[in-house]
Order: C-alpha cells, then sequence, then structure tokens
C-alpha cells in the first residue's frame, strides 16, 4: 500500500481516556478494554468533536510502555477511577492513513519516518492513531485509521 504523507495541523481536544502499561504485542487485547471502560465512562456527559483514538507514549517493542486510549468529550466532568479527563494537545503534524487490519499499519509508520527523514522534521512528541470508522460497521479491510505524529 502506497501512503500519501500531509502536513497539517491538529487543534486541541479534549478528551477522557484510560492509559494502560503494556507491551506493544498486547494491544490488541488493551485497547479494545480501555474503549470498553471510557465508553461507560462517557455516556453520561457525551461524546466531543473529534475522532477516538490511541496515543502510544513509547513506541519499543522490546519492553512494556504506556498507551493511553482516548475518546473526544463534549465537557469536563468528574470521571470515574482509572479514567481522566485532560486536554489533547494539537500542533503541527504528519499525517497518513492506512486502510486495513489494525496490525498492519506498520508501514504506515515506517512512510511516516522515512517523509520526516527525507524532510528534515523531527519528530515533536509521540504518534496517536485515529479511529475514522468502525470495523464492526464496515469490515477489518475497510478500516481507517489515521495516524498522526507530532513535528518540530
Amino acid at each position: 500500500m502506497k501512503y500519501e504523507v500531509i502536513e497539517k495541523f491538529e487543534p486541541d481536544v479534549l478528551v477522557a481516556s484510560v492509559t494502560e502499561h503494556a507491551a506493544l504485542t498486547e494491544a490488541g487485547r488493551t485497547v479494545p478494554a480501555a474503549f470498553q471502560t471510557l465508553m461507560a465512562a462517557v455516556a453520561s456527559v457525551g461524546d466531543g468533536a473529534g475522532m477516538p483514538g490511541v496515543v502510544y507514549h513509547e513506541m519499543d517493542p522490546e519492553r512494556p510502555g504506556d498507551i493511553e486510549v482516548f475518546m473526544p468529550v463534549s465537557a469536563r466532568f468528574d470521571p470515574p477511577p482509572g479514567v481522566e479527563v485532560r486536554t489533547l494537545e494539537g500542533g503541527h503534524v504528519v499525517a497518513t492513513i492506512h486502510r486495513g487490519p489494525y496490525e498492519e499499519v506498520p508501514p504506515a509508520y515506517e512512510a511516516l519516518t522515512a517523509w520526516m527523514a527525507e524532510h528534515g522534521v523531527q519528530p515533536a512528541g509521540p504518534p496517536r492513531e485515529l479511529y475514522l470508522n468502525d470495523p464492526n460497521e464496515v469490515g477489518m479491510q475497510e478500516a481507517l485509521t489515521e495516524i498522526d505524529w507530532p513535528v518540530r
């Protein structure tokens, strides 16, 4: 799959989030469980503008790291234990879109890192994945994942 990389500005977003300390290989189990927790937590306040996603605070496949699962919310609220409400900072990002199963997303990250190297741009924070549709509705082959990587 060929990945088009673009530069854009993302706004700050108010989110509810759950952070789990897990290996990247456990994301397929960790992320859905965190989304279940978040859906229950945000039911009273409502979804906000933007797409749900994940911030991979550490990308080392050899060691566990913090995986933050988030959902935009419409307003601040008193979250249950294990859920945080915070502003997810926006800013200048490079982005691409992956179509297909989540476990096949690594080439999209490779396209972003190659683009950054080619254009002399440095990462300015951890990448995040935004889930643009629901694979339960469209099928996993049609799942769309936008990867945004903050840069300077």
